[in-house]
């Protein structure tokens, strides 16, 4: 039974926060020998501001399943800055300069000025004691606590007066590396009940993704508040190999292509002498944005500024087919090719006794008739 994840934000103040949602699903050689199954997690945010100043404020992600400091991984980020080439592919936008804002901190520069800069912390590891990240466990899974305080957002900046304060959207990136059961809890695999009788090793996969879905998710969760997390955009990718065969979805992907096992590799290798990444792979791309609201002032005139509502809830649906040959059903197939040869070399052996016998005997009862009757 597929369970949902939460993100929603405490201790916020002020004006209403805008977050966009990354979400990398790796899911790469399902029921072999080199299973592979991480959960990338990148959020973007802008406009967060603590209730006591910078204390109490947090951004909170709950997993259906346990979190620890093995199976969370917070350097992606810092692996992100040190390549121009991941950092366009990422960020989908041409990357123009690098700067470390701080020890902590990397301000990144884009060509495009919607785009503008965009600061990503590289130091979210998990030090509670230190004031910073925390996990926290409930009955059925853990909470990633990020503090506020650990994002700096403003920067100076020179004018013709002086200089000023900026805010800039802050992203943060991590991953977490999940297990057979903790991939279950995302993703299924069934296999077909006739499949020995018919000798087949076609599978069928699903993948059943879900954010904020307030019925799949425990009732302390259940009492956070998940409406106001101002998610405004949200971007699902769902990573297969290319003999996964793509079947149906909850809505039609925005786009699929090929991804570059070269630029890829050192991303998804968790340890240098690692090469996790199958020689094809193909990313299919979901998204979701907020509704737009239509604003008026007083004069009945539109809103200077754009508004979109907040997305509540998210849902992705995909199934997929794969035919899967793992070292155990090649083995069970060598085994079953020598038990039909056993098998088949010993019928021959008593067929054959039988046939000699059988027609020895029937020679001699020819014979011995053939006697009698020459005799008389």
């Amino acid at each position: 039974m597929a369970k949902s994840l939460a993100f929603w934000l405490e201790g916020i103040k002020g004006a209403k926060p805008d977050i966009d949602l990354h979400v990398n699903y790796w899911l790469l050689h399902q029921n072999t020998d080199r299973e592979l199954s991480y959960l990338d997690i990148g959020v973007k945010f802008q406009g967060l501001h603590d209730v006591r100043g910078k204390d109490k404020g947090s951004i909170n992600i709950y997993f259906p399943f346990k979190v620890n400091k093995e199976n969370y991984y917070p350097n992606l980020g810092e692996l992100v800055c040190s390549r121009t080439d991941l950092i366009q592919t990422i960020f989908n936008s041409r990357h123009k300069s690098t700067v470390n804002s701080s020890n902590t901190s990397v301000d990144i520069e884009f060509e495009s000025e919607k785009e503008g800069v965009l600061r990503v912390f590289t130091q979210i590891s998990c030090s509670p004691e230190n004031g910073g990240v925390r996990i926290v466990d409930t009955d059925e899974g853990s909470t990633l606590l990020f503090p506020l305080k650990l994002f700096n957002t403003t920067r100076k900046v020179a004018t013709n007066f002086g200089s000023e304060s900026e805010s800039l959207p802050g992203y943060i990136r991590f991953r977490i590396k999940l297990n057979s059961n903790e991939t279950k809890v995302i993703s299924q695999s069934y296999k077909h009940t006739d499949s020995i009788i018919l000798s087949r090793l076609e599978s069928t996969e699903i993948v059943d993704f879900r954010l904020n879905e307030v019925r799949d998710l425990p009732g302390i969760i259940q009492s956070k508040d998940l409406i106001g997390a101002g998610i405004k955009n949200i971007h699902f990718f769902l990573i297969r190999e290319v003999d996964s065969e793509y079947k149906q979805a909850h809505a039609n992907f925005h786009r699929c292509r090929l991804l570059e096992k070269e630029l890829w590799n050192e991303y998804l290798s968790l340890d240098l002498k690692e090469n996790m990444a199958p020689k094809q792979m193909l990313i299919y791309h979901w998204k979701e944005s907020g509704k737009k609201l239509e604003i008026a002032s007083r004069k009945k005139k539109p809103a200077p500024k754009e508004a979109y509502a907040s997305i509540e809830k998210f849902t992705a649906f995909a199934k997929f087919s794969k035919i899967t040959v793992t070292y155990k059903n090649l083995l069970l197939f060598v085994m079953f090719a020598l038990l039909i040869g056993a098998v088949s070399g010993a019928m021959g052996n008593v067929l054959y006794n039988f046939v000699r016998d059988a027609g020895g005997a029937f020679l001699n009862y020819v014979s011995y008739f053939y006697g009698l009757h020459v005799s008389k």
